[in-house]
């Protein structure tokens, strides 16, 4: 038994509702609120109790009963078991409670009438579908709505073509990226770290995601580290050719020193 139902204000302005009799609408809320309904929306309610609370005669009550059930289609009635079931139970009844649906198994175990059941579950028996198929089919529906979505976001991005550069032909960079290294570092510089890299992984096997930002994190760096190592390529030229020069001078100084030996003579003996 329950100790209260709750009705919708919705309910006052429902379609059907509004086309009743003042005596229907009252005879069906006291269908949805006695206290003799249950959770699973079939119930057993005796004749002679169904008097005493509604204040109606027994002539009354099977003339309502029966436009409900043969005109209304709202409820059905088993005359055997004194049952009755809310065919539109469920639109006022939640069924998401795991307490709840416990609840409502017990409950339908417990009908007498078993084929009052079909109305509300469409089955005769304790299985019940409690709508997993159709939250399976929300799930589904959702999931394919995000590949969708995702779909139309790889089609809004536009493919990025990279271009091979560097002696090896294994530096890749977009005609953007390497736009932004001339200008950002000159050509020169540029191109002497485009092709630090690509000996670089020609030897080593180096793998990045992005060459062009290896290339500003730390290819400009190596290669002007090297270049102090090696030395100034000019600087060092010039200090061999004064090396030489000086040779040169150092050694027609003794050819003349020698030549002039020759030419004085040799001092006398004492």
């Amino acid at each position: 038994m329950a100790r209260y139902r709750q009705v919708e204000t919705a309910f006052w302005t429902d379609s059907f509702v509004l086309k009743l009799t003042p005596e229907e609408k009252y005879y069906y809320l006291f269908l949805l609120t006695n206290p003799h309904t249950t959770q699973c929306g079939i119930y057993e309610l005796p004749e002679m109790m169904a008097q005493v609370e509604t204040g109606y005669n027994r002539e009354t009550l099977i003339k309502l009963r029966d436009r409900f059930v043969n005109r209304y289609k709202k409820i059905a009635y088993s005359e055997q078991t004194e049952e009755y079931c809310i065919v539109n139970w469920l639109k006022y009844n939640s069924l998401k409670s795991p307490k709840v649906k416990s609840c409502i198994e017990k409950e339908i175990a417990n009908v007498k009438d078993k084929s009052l059941i079909q109305y509300l579950y469409g089955i005769e028996s304790l299985s019940i579908d409690w709508g997993e198929e159709e939250e399976k089919e929300e799930e589904k529906e959702e999931e394919e709505e995000k590949e969708r979505e995702e779909k139309k976001k790889k089609k809004k991005t536009p493919k990025i073509i990279k271009h091979k550069h560097g002696l090896y032909n294994n530096v890749s960079l977009s005609d953007t990226e390497y736009s932004k290294l001339i200008n950002d570092y000159g050509y020169n510089q540029a191109h002497d770290a485009i092709e630090f890299l690509s000996a670089y992984r020609e030897e080593k096997g180096y793998k990045n995601k992005s060459d062009y930002l290896s290339i500003k994190r730390w290819v400009f760096d190596a290669v002007n580290e090297r270049k102090l190592k090696s030395g100034n390529p000019f600087k060092d030229a010039l200090r061999r050719e004064l090396e030489n020069e000086q040779e040169r001078s150092n050694s027609n100084y003794d050819g003349y020193q020698g030549g002039l030996s020759e030419l004085l003579p040799e001092p006398d003996g004492d």
